[in-house]
């Protein structure tokens, strides 16, 4: 496996991490986003805090690797990671639907929406933010913000093409 497209995510050599750190404008999106957790606005546990920022961090390093060129990996398989990657408590959050797992979640679609062109994930990115809003309504809407836009930006760059 370490050989084939799995193999740079798999077996990295932590570029993609100093690269997720060094990417000013997505951190600073990503930031924004750990300052959920990291407020009063949302009671969770320390155990709670950990699995969100362990997630978030396979995120960005995830999110780095398919949108910076660095040859040789598999965008479909690196962004199919991220659910395996995360800790198991951050997806008993997901299941419990705490706002801010599914916030976390939401952001999972930039991946995805990376991806669209693939037949088996093509339109995922779009039915899992509508549930996704559906279920936390109109007041966590500037939290899902970047996912939204970067949704109808895929949609537009589609029907342009």
């Amino acid at each position: 496996m370490a050989q084939g497209p799995l193999g740079p995510v798999l077996c990295w050599d932590h570029t993609a991490e100093l690269a997720a750190m060094a990417n000013p404008a997505e951190s600073a999106k990503f930031l924004a986003l750990e300052q959920l957790w990291d407020s009063t606005r949302i009671p969770l546990t320390a155990a709670e805090v950990e699995s969100l920022k362990e997630s978030l961090g396979w995120m960005k390093i995830i999110y780095t690797m398919i949108t910076l060129p660095s040859g040789g990996i598999d965008p479909a398989s690196a962004a199919m990671t991220w659910p395996v990657r995360v800790p198991e408590h951050y997806l008993s959050m997901v299941n419990e639907r705490q706002p801010a797992a599914l916030i976390l979640l939401s952001h999972f679609c930039l991946l995805l929406n990376t991806v669209d062109d693939f037949w088996w994930i093509r339109d995922m990115s779009r039915g899992l933010l509508q549930v996704i809003h559906q279920t936390l309504g109109a007041e966590w809407e500037p939290w899902i913000g970047w996912p939204l836009q970067d949704l109808v930006l895929c949609e537009f760059k589609k029907q342009n093409s």
